[in-house]
């Protein structure tokens, strides 16, 4: 974890949301720690926020769920949950991110135990390419419900893509009034979403969301890394530049470029609730960054290795860590050009494993991967 914050400051980030996987006691028991740890140790460089992620299902043991939500409000963190994200999310047969049965129990729980304490809530919804999956939509009415408009984040949401037209419009006018801020995640989720499992097959779609559509309806929609060099994407370095360029490239994000920028600065900035980031104006600190380039398609054209980062518009010196510095990290794996970082056989649609009897019992590794948003960002810690 403190590798992936290296590399994401020294690349131009000023705060960054990281989502915890909490399925097991011992994950809990590890994450919330180490996060604190570096939260202090990275104040006043990275504004760094936490959100607990378990599936659903998990609230139905409502002991473990208040002291979840107790443990997550003394660190300081978010309350979130993945919603219709499974492979086969919407489908009724599953019981572990759909919940047909009692999702509206579950559903009620997590608001109410936010709303006790004051916590915000951030979901990973529809990473599928499922037209039953319809987890916006739920999470949508629910806040409105609770009256907890914008404080609501929903990432992925990749099955709108499926939905037909009148469900769409549904959808995206709960979510309008609700206030929720849509999240894509470019990157892993062309990398995962209709990948033929045998590698025979090339994919017919990008996985990405409707972008267009939703900021199209007044929905404030931002983009992010999400997982890097990790089982879900072996790629990555927490740069937001590589996060808005591929962005651009695969939704067509050009009419104009400039209109989009805000997508990995200000609205991510306005979801964690830091006015001062991610925007430049008189009275703001002098945090930005500046890249040798006239126009976007200059920008979009390098990689920008020789960008430079202001902090109160002094530049800073940090630069990415080498990647030795995980040679002691344990468990942790090494790829040669012969022996590329693999794909999983069965790339998941949602970041868990299929099962709660999948769940391993300990975290090997919280040096590395994480996904990022703009000036917010948000991040997995494991890169194993």
């Amino acid at each position: 974890m403190d590798f992936s914050l290296k590399c994401a400051y020294a690349h131009g980030t000023s705060a960054l949301r990281t989502h915890l996987i909490n399925m097991s006691d011992k994950q809990i028991q590890l994450t919330w720690p180490c996060f604190k740890i570096l939260k202090e140790k990275w104040k006043g460089k990275v504004e760094l926020q936490g959100v607990s992620l378990v599936v659903l299902s998990f609230f139905r043991d409502e002991q473990k769920a208040v002291q979840l939500a107790n443990l997550v409000k003394s660190a300081g963190g978010m309350l979130g949950a993945a919603v219709c994200c499974a492979e086969n999310g919407g489908d009724p047969n599953d019981d572990w991110t759909t919940c047909d049965r009692d999702r509206d129990v579950l559903l009620d729980r997590v608001f109410t135990l936010a709303k006790e304490r004051d916590l915000d809530l951030d979901f990973h919804v529809d990473e599928n390419g499922n037209e039953r999956a319809k987890g916006l939509l739920y999470i949508a009415r629910k806040t409105i419900q609770y009256g907890y408009q914008d404080r609501v984040v929903c990432g992925h949401c990749c099955s709108l893509c499926y939905q037909g037209d009148q469900d769409l419009e549904v959808t995206m006018k709960a979510a309008k009034d609700a206030g929720v801020t849509v999240v894509s995640l470019p990157l892993v989720n062309q990398w995962t979403q209709d990948r033929d499992q045998q590698g025979r097959r090339t994919p017919r779609w990008r996985g990405v969301t409707l972008l267009h559509e939703l900021r199209g309806k007044g929905i404030p929609v931002a983009m992010a890394s999400d997982n890097t060099r990790d089982q879900f994407f072996a790629y990555g370095d927490l740069d937001m530049l590589e996060v808005f360029n591929q962005g651009c490239r695969m939704a067509h994000l050009d009419r104009p470029y400039q209109d989009w920028a805000t997508t990995v600065g200000s609205v991510p900035a306005d979801a964690m609730h830091l006015p001062h980031h991610g925007r430049i104006a008189p009275g703001l600190p002098a945090n930005m960054v500046l890249f040798k380039a006239r126009g976007y398609s200059e920008l979009l054209a390098r990689p920008q290795w020789d960008r430079v980062v202001l902090r109160h518009g002094v530049a800073i010196d940090a630069e990415v860590p080498d990647y030795s510095e995980l040679d002691t990290v344990p468990n942790e794996r090494r790829y040669t050009a012969d022996q590329p970082s693999p794909v999983p056989s069965e790339p998941p649609s949602m970041p868990h494993p299929k099962s709660p009897d999948d769940v391993p019992d300990s975290v090997p590794d919280l040096t590395s991967g994480a996904k990022s948003a703009g000036k917010g960002r948000r991040g997995w810690t494991l890169d194993q």
